[in-house]
């Protein structure tokens, strides 16, 4: 299918975003016309997905850095014009140099905007009648706001070490968030007082948002504290299984205490048993990822999905 996403503006394209936005927003959901056009509309910088030169997608941003008015026709979602429409503002808004991004997302398509990087920054409410979150994306000055080091990843050969803290769970977010290709986790229960954080998780959901073809692969020994308690990975995984998935490790692997982070086949942190107190960072240590990752992926070969956490509610 031709599809084309192009920049317009209200006084030159203004019939066809409302054609869309009519049909998706007042006939679909019901939305009065009133509360549907704006003045802003005059002065935002919009787009329009086409196909055959037809109206069948919109897009709209604002200078004060939101994304909204974000609609595609039924017969043409899940063909990821939706994606390319999103990338299209993410675009504009790098090159506008914006600041900070946000937007208000309807309840059913915060998982989608997960993808890219959008966290929920607030509480639920309602426009139109509709629920709704507020969802911002977290960039590079949000990272420098989160006090995470914005370089480390391929700087350092040298061996640090780190007992369980706030500076070492900044550490492995600031990893994370840095990788581009591949997260492998091997740990207990999935280390609630390291990695049950919202840095954890923001950075993991940026990590998978940067490149549609990067993975996270998590290994547990033991689900039973994150089934009774739930944990933020665990939710995160349940939202992009295409893209991150837990497993528990199987029976003939029980004498494995080791804690394992790899990130990009050269970024480490490890723990060598559950008695020890310190973690090892090394920031570009290919040697010693490629020997933990074929670890890894011996273990994750003989493992599979615990359906308690793939049916966990939390």
């Amino acid at each position: 299918m031709n599809i084309t996403v192009l920049p317009a503006d209200w006084q030159t394209h203004g019939e066809s975003l409302k054609e869309v936005r009519t049909q998706v927003f007042v006939v679909e959901q019901n939305v009065p016309e009133e509360m549907e056009w704006e003045e802003e509309d005059n002065h935002a910088q919009h787009f329009l997905a086409q196909h055959e030169q037809a109206p069948i997608g919109t897009a709209r941003l604002l200078s004060s850095g939101q994304i909204g008015r974000m609609a595609v026709l039924k017969p043409y979602r899940q063909q990821g014009i939706g994606s390319q429409l999103l990338q299209a503002c993410l675009d504009a808004a790098a090159h506008q140099k914006l600041p900070r991004l946000f937007l208000h997302a309807q309840n059913d398509a915060i998982a989608f905007y997960e993808k890219f990087g959008f966290i929920i920054a607030g509480e639920e409410f309602y426009e139109a009648g509709i629920p709704h979150h507020k969802m911002t994306l977290k960039n590079k000055a949000q990272a420098a706001d989160s006090n995470l080091p914005e370089q480390i990843l391929g700087q350092s050969e040298q061996l640090y070490r780190h007992k369980v803290t706030d500076e070492l769970s900044a550490l492995i977010a600031s990893m994370v968030q840095q990788g581009s290709r591949s997260v492998c986790l091997l740990c207990w229960d999935l280390s609630p007082e390291l990695l049950d954080n919202e840095s954890c998780r923001d950075a993991f959901s940026y990590f998978l948002r940067k490149n549609p073809h990067s993975t996270a692969k998590i290994l547990i020994q033991d689900s039973g504290k994150i089934t009774r308690y739930g944990h933020r990975l665990l939710e995160l995984s349940r939202r992009l299984p295409s893209h991150i998935e837990i497993r528990k490790i199987d029976r003939d692997f029980a004498e494995v205490e080791e804690f394992v982070l790899t990130v990009d086949d050269q970024g480490v942190i490890l723990k060598a048993s559950l008695d020890q107190k310190e973690f090892t960072c090394q920031f570009n240590a290919k040697a010693k990822a490629a020997e933990k990752n074929a670890l890894f992926d011996n273990i994750w070969r003989h493992s599979e999905t615990d359906p308690n956490l793939r049916s966990l509610s939390i």
